[in-house]
């Protein structure tokens, strides 16, 4: 590999032979990733990042193709305050100290160009290779902290995550990579970006991912939650499938949507009763969604936006279970869903802006089924949960000199439970030109998951239709400096308190695990970032994120929550600015575990080589993950049997793209 890295860094050395001085328009377009970048997700209408009525970050395509992130996964773990966990199954996003055992990122809003990907079964959303986009089709990607349910209503607990795609005239031809490296990981990928004769402007992409995994994994004996006699080993289950196409037709007024992924991957910890080390328990997931967009002007005050959408989501997993004796069982999981949602956008005065809308969702194609297969078959869960949700929201900005009012409000009715009011309240001031200082209030629910209310798995889980809504309340600060047109410095500092927190445990009663309202959280922290640009293709950041979630019951830190996070990256040329080096360190805190044990601390590394118009080539790029080869563990789940799971050592990624 260190012949690889080598030959690839002279290569791009000896095709670069532009000098800074002749890359002034490049300084100009880059600068923008400090810039204050319009924000659409705050207030579902494009404002400055500093007007915005939270507190956001905006991860840029330039950030995604230089520091070299894979997934969607890779990118947020660069933003303070957010942390991602890999129990080998799936990724998981905590925020600010949050995050329980098979949360499935319930707690995020998760959005496509507006569209929601959180699917309908257990209200996840997922950031690895099969998320409904590639990572390449990106154009910049804002996190919206804090509760957004005045708005969105259920899942927006504790972020909104809203990716942006590349439009036709952005992507501009045909675009093809292929990338390889460890663990036999191969990826193609294509795009194409054009207009019609007629005006139709068309965004195709897709991608197709295969990897083996880490092909025997040795698990530690002292990492499980019951010690075998000695170490485990788990060989060839490891393994990933995925792909994902996208579609984008936009013509005048009208935008039309449509994406499909699929995931197959394999279960090498020994999950839901499964044998371990057996590379036949396995799971599928497929994702699908249509939307029709219409937005217009129907006068200089007044904008007009409506959508409707189809989403359909399905999950088939095979789990060979040793019950005595070693029975197939199957879990199934299938849902459909539509909505609409309308909205008018109203300048009254120069001064107040006001957002009138409504949306429906019908939920009621959704059905969970679980039975033993083979040899003997047995039914332990064939049902549904149908219900539907209607809402209005309103949202009034009104500016003052120096300073505005931002006043937010939401009512959602849901089938089954009581309706939810979620307000938001942000009071902005600006002291003078460089700095922006923000008071922020809001408060949102989540409503349970179909999962979680009627989930049945032989000797493990069982249901409880009565679980209530969750609701956070979050009292926030935060302040921006820029000190110049290539340095911002910004800190937030908030509280939040959980209550009615839907959490998984274990029935003394009977030993199943099962969903329950029984906790509730208290946390406080604070995060600072820095952003710096020095010079064309040569910039940084610094993110540092201090925070505590505790059990209100009894003071105790909550599970998979570390006390300190930190980041830092840098890009800087090599040569010129066409081919760049960066380097990426991540640090995350111990976290106690489900056992009450606690992992050790750790820092990453990360590095990738971006060369750009090389033998004809528009880029190629070699990243290395986890460079010093750190051995690092985090928490495991309570339906496993690890209560530490260890993560991959070193690995590297060699990407070459082609645009015609």
């Amino acid at each position: 590999m260190k012949k690889i890295l080598v030959l690839c860094l002279a290569l791009a050395l000896m095709q670069s032979g532009r000098s800074f001085a002749a890359e002034s328009a490049t300084m100009e377009r880059e600068m923008l990733y400090f810039e204050d970048i319009p924000v659409v997700s705050a207030a579902k209408y494009a404002q400055p990042v500093s007007e915005a009525p939270s507190y956001v970050t905006i991860i840029t395509d330039d950030q995604i193709e230089k520091f070299g992130y894979r997934t969607l996964g890779d990118a947020l773990d660069s933003v303070a305050g957010l942390y991602m966990v890999n129990d080998r199954y799936y990724n998981y996003a905590g925020v600010r100290g949050f995050l329980r055992s098979e949360d499935y990122n319930t707690r995020l809003l998760v959005m496509i160009d507006g569209h929601s990907i959180n699917e309908d079964v257990y209200g996840g959303a997922y950031f690895d290779e099969w998320s409904p986009i590639d990572i390449s089709l990106v154009k910049r990607i804002e996190v919206v902290r804090g509760p957004g349910s005045a708005l969105y209503g259920s899942n927006a607990f504790f972020a909104v995550i809203n990716v942006i795609t590349k439009n036709a005239d952005e992507i501009k031809g045909i675009n093809t990579s292929i990338a390889g490296g460890s663990f036999n990981t191969n990826k193609e990928t294509f795009s194409y970006g054009g207009s019609s004769d007629d005006g139709i402007k068309t965004v195709v992409a897709g991608s197709i991912y295969n990897s083996e995994g880490n092909k025997k994994l040795i698990f530690d004996r002292e990492d499980f939650i019951a010690p075998p006699a000695k170490d485990v080993v788990s060989e060839n289950c490891d393994y990933k499938d995925a792909y994902n196409t996208f579609v984008k037709l936009e013509k005048g007024d009208y935008s039309f949507s449509a994406a499909a992924s699929h995931r197959l991957k394999g279960i090498p910890t020994g999950a839901y009763l499964t044998i371990l080390n057996d590379p036949e328990s396995r799971t599928e997931d497929w994702r699908r969604y249509l939307e029709l967009k219409y937005r217009t002007r129907l006068d200089s005050a007044t904008n007009l936006n409506m959508r409707a959408y189809f989403d359909q989501y399905d999950y088939v997993g095979d789990y060979n279970i040793d019950y005595p004796p070693v029975t197939l069982n199957k879990d199934i999981a299938m849902s459909s869903s539509y909505g609409s949602e309308v909205s008018l956008d109203l300048a009254l005065t120069d001064n107040n802006r006001l957002l009138l809308g409504g949306e429906y969702q019908d939920h009621t194609n959704n059905r969970l089924i679980n039975y033993d297969d083979d040899p003997n078959y047995f039914e332990y869960l064939d049902d549904s949960d149908p219900r539907s949700n209607s809402s209005l929201y309103v949202q009034d900005e009104i500016k003052f000199d120096g300073s505005a009012l931002t006043l937010g409000l939401r009512n959602d009715f849901y089938t089954g439970t009581t309706a939810q009011l979620n307000p938001r309240l942000a009071y902005i001031i600006n002291p003078y030109e460089a700095g922006t200082l923000k008071f922020l209030y809001g408060r949102a629910f989540r409503t349970p998951s179909m999962y979680e209310k009627i989930y049945i798995l032989a000797g493990t889980y069982k249901g409880n239709e009565d679980l209530r809504p969750e609701v956070i309340y979050n009292y926030e600060m935060a302040y921006e400096h820029r000190l110049d047109r290539t340095l911002t410095c910004s800190i937030s500092m908030y509280k939040y308190d959980i209550h009615d927190l839907i959490d998984q445990i274990m029935d003394p009663s009977d030993g199943l695990l099962v969903f329950q309202n029984i906790s509730r959280v208290d946390a406080s922290g604070v995060e600072l970032t820095a952003r710096k640009e020095f010079g064309p293709s040569f910039y940084g950041f610094l993110a540092y994120a201090n925070q505590r979630a505790m059990d209100a019951s009894n003071g105790s830190a909550l599970s998979n929550s570390p006390e300190n996070n930190a980041r830092a990256g840098i890009v800087f040329p090599v040569i010129n600015d066409k081919t760049t080096l960066s380097t990426q360190l991540k640090h995350v805190g111990s976290m106690k575990t489900n056992m009450n044990e606690f992992t050790y601390p750790y820092l990453l590394a990360d590095m990738s080589l971006l060369a750009k118009d090389v033998f004809e080539l528009s880029a190629i790029s070699v990243s290395i993950y986890n460079l010093f080869d750190t051995k690092y563990t985090v928490p495991g789940s309570p339906a496993g049997v690890l209560d530490k799971i260890q993560q991959d050592g070193r690995s590297f990624t060699i990407k070459v793209t082609k645009e015609f």
